[in-house]
């Protein structure tokens, strides 16, 4: 069976969770059957956020500041960083076992919502 990208995302993950516990890292690994799930949750969402920071931290920001030193997109550097940012989403997901089929069946229907709430907020109302 070929995994689609994101569902093989997902696994590499879940081995690398798999690998932190069996080398010593069990109170840190996102592994559903985690005895402190709470605080490892709280853990990932924090380092996430961090990593969250960082992807904005490769762009200019700051549009009060005039600097000289004003970045130019490095395309390479913030896709690694949004993989880091995606690293830590998995290990929730995992941490809670919500498998990838879950997450596009769940993303199909936000989307959804999403689109259905812009047109009854925005589209309706100009009628």
């Amino acid at each position: 069976m070929v995994l689609d990208p994101f569902a093989r995302m997902y696994e590499l993950q879940k081995m690398t969770q798999e690998f932190f516990r069996d080398n010593g890292a069990a109170d840190s690994a996102a592994l559903p059957n985690n005895p402190d799930v709470v605080a490892v949750f709280k853990e990932n969402v924090l380092l996430m956020i961090k990593e969250v920071a960082e992807v904005l931290d490769e762009v200019d920001f700051k549009k009060h500041r005039k600097d000289d030193n004003s970045k130019a997109i490095n395309k390479y550097r913030i896709r690694e960083e949004l993989i880091d940012v995606m690293k830590y989403w998995f290990n929730l997901c995992i941490l809670l076992d919500i498998k990838p089929d879950e997450l596009f069946i769940t993303f199909e229907y936000k989307t959804d919502k999403v689109i259905e709430r812009y047109e009854r907020e925005f589209l309706d109302a100009k009628v």
